[in-house]
């Protein structure tokens, strides 16, 4: 739960409903992720830093920072996160033992999340401009677009082997959109203001 001011992180028990808060963080936070021991990954866009959270003891500790204005993360390895960078339309490699990024692909219209394909390349939503899906080869940083589409895409989750849905914030819908010749379909509209979105096998779940 986050506004103007702050972020709340809530655990949500996906049999009962309830809900716990695991903690308030300063500023505006976007995506998330896990890290490979459990920890809680999760990218303050207000305050330009990704802080990692104990799940087990709720501690807060910074991980990166120094970004501009960054919407999401994935952990990579033990001492490195993939991160965007909305304002400077990069993706950048973070360092968590030096400290240091390196840009791993630019051009891009305000990016906001990504998704990693089986192939090991990125599928990143790009906000600004048009609006677009693109795919990010991580070893060459070369940028392919599949689907261009306006209203703000932002959140993407797997449909199948070569789909993929992408919700548009502004438009209210969720497209799904095929790997293979980027044609791209509204799958489910009427939403609010969707953002991000998880696919659980019999359930679509929307932040909206």
């Amino acid at each position: 739960r986050f506004n103007a001011t702050g972020t709340t992180i809530v655990s949500v028990n996906l049999f009962t409903g309830a809900t716990a808060n695991i903690a308030s963080l300063t500023g505006v936070c976007q995506g998330m992720d896990l890290d490979v021991n459990g920890n809680l990954l999760v990218t303050n866009e207000g305050l330009g830093k990704i802080q990692k959270i104990n799940l087990t003891t709720n501690t807060v500790t910074d991980l990166a920072t120094g970004l501009n204005r960054p919407n999401d993360v994935m952990y990579e390895s033990a001492t490195s996160l993939l991160i965007t960078e909305y304002n400077l339309g990069t993706i950048i490699r973070y360092n968590t033992i030096t400290n240091t990024k390196t840009n791993v692909a630019s051009g891009m219209a305000n990016p906001t999340d990504m998704f990693r394909e089986a192939s090991g390349n990125l599928l990143v939503a790009e906000g600004g401009g048009g609006g677009a899906l693109s795919r990010i080869n991580l070893t060459t940083g070369t940028r392919t677009v599949l689907a261009t589409m306006a209203n703000h895409p932002h959140g993407i989750a797997r449909f199948d082997n070569n789909h993929v849905l992408v919700t548009r914030h502004y438009a209210g819908s969720i497209m799904k959109v095929n790997l293979s010749t980027g044609a791209a379909t509204v799958f489910a509209s009427g939403i609010g203001n969707p953002v991000y979105l998880v696919n659980g096998s019999s359930d679509l779940d929307v932040d909206n």
